[in-house]
């Protein structure tokens, strides 16, 4: 708008020109100071200093053997992998049954490998009992060979890693394969020693078999309660396993089913894609939360003190979520 010699200003119009111009100057003045910080690399700041976290996923009772027909409850593996690739996590914790219907190296090849090839190299596996309807789980261990070197050359059957501070422990629930699982078994005495040897603040196991469970195909397996124990009383937070095929959450509680503060939180994710079994009339005492409608992933983040947990379902659904500190 031109403005000539002879015209007179509005004064309204000069008294909004003013305050504009002075919000303009205060808002350039607060952008100029006022420092912004952005995520990156799944970083947060704690006091100032950067905290890694570590996202992973996990996952059980996965490919179907190419006999079974796909449908909306069964064969569904490539789905949950689609989902588990759109949280971009950075491992892949695989609970055992990871082929059906025997594990055989030629399954693991053809059916396994075009699902889950883009994950081989941040995936943390565990056998289930499909893996040895194979003599000793010969193609599970082929199939995984140069993995399980990398993650422990010495012992195969079962390992442990760091991952940003917190102690993993892959074990194996094929008890009658492994020497055994009671105190004095193999698995247990390096299990002892491991945990003696590496204390840390957080710590996680996972294994095939799980100590409790609400489903009525398998339910509760007592034949890793006294590993179960162990970790308890070295304080381990979280314990996965699969074979019942659906999702469950449990409260902190010790190896005889009782709440305990100090006891590892249980969870079963044999939601992978094989199947879905039902859920008894009336859940296992100790059960927090249980789904069986859908196939899904339970995503973990592993945290300085603590953690959190989120169950997603193929479709991108998020049905169980909340956090917890580590017991020590």
């Amino acid at each position: 708008m031109k403005f000539e010699p002879s015209q007179k200003i509005n004064p309204w119009v000069a008294w909004a020109f003013i305050v504009v111009s002075c919000v303009a100057v205060a808002m350039s003045l607060i952008f100029a100071t006022k420092k912004v910080y952005q995520p990156v690399d799944d970083q947060i700041l704690v006091a100032g200093t950067p905290e890694r976290i570590v996202r992973i996923a996990a996952i059980g009772d996965i490919v179907c053997d190419q006999a079974v027909v796909k449908s909306d409850k069964h064969c569904q593996a490539d789905a949950v992998a689609k989902a588990i690739k759109k949280r971009g996590p950075e491992g892949l914790l695989m609970l055992g049954d990871l082929q059906y219907e025997k594990g055989e190296l030629a399954k693991f090849k053809s059916l396994f490998d075009p699902i889950f090839k883009d994950f081989k190299t941040i995936t943390y596996p565990s056998p289930g009992n499909h893996e040895y309807n194979t003599k000793g789980a010969a193609g599970y261990y082929e199939y995984f060979a140069e993995r399980l070197a990398l993650l422990s050359p010495n012992e195969k059957r079962f390992f442990r890693v760091d991952l940003s501070g917190w102690q993993v422990y892959s074990l194996n629930s094929n008890c009658d394969f492994v020497g055994g699982c009671g105190p004095a078994s193999p698995q247990y005495q390096w299990l002892k020693n491991q945990l003696q040897s590496n204390p840390a603040r957080c710590s996680l196991a996972f294994w095939h078999h799980p100590l409790f469970s609400s489903s009525d195909v398998h339910g509760n397996d007592p034949r890793m309660q006294e590993i179960y124990e162990l970790l308890q009383q070295s304080h381990v937070d979280v314990i996965l396993n699969g074979h019942d095929h659906l999702y469950e959450r449990f409260v902190r509680q010790n190896s005889v089913g009782q709440i305990d503060q100090n006891g590892p939180m249980q969870f079963i994710v044999g939601s992978g894609g094989k199947s879905l079994y039902n859920l008894k009339f009336t859940r296992q005492s100790g059960s927090a939360f249980a789904y069986n409608e859908n196939f899904g992933f339970l995503e973990l983040a592993l945290k300085k003190t603590g953690f959190t947990w989120n169950f997603f379902t193929t479709d991108g659904q998020l049905l169980d979520q909340g956090s917890d500190r580590c017991s020590i």
